[in-house]
């Protein structure tokens, strides 16, 4: 998915497969993966 400016706040990823679950559900969010954003 393409990253936006958003940030989702107190949403920890770290699995890659979370990861991809997320930007499914939200594709203009970044996510950083393993880090508390």
């Amino acid at each position: 998915s393409k990253y936006g400016s958003k940030r989702v706040k107190g949403l920890t990823i770290t699995p890659p497969t979370a990861t991809a679950t997320v930007e499914a559900l939200s594709p203009d969010v970044v996510i950083e993966e393993g880090t508390e954003v």
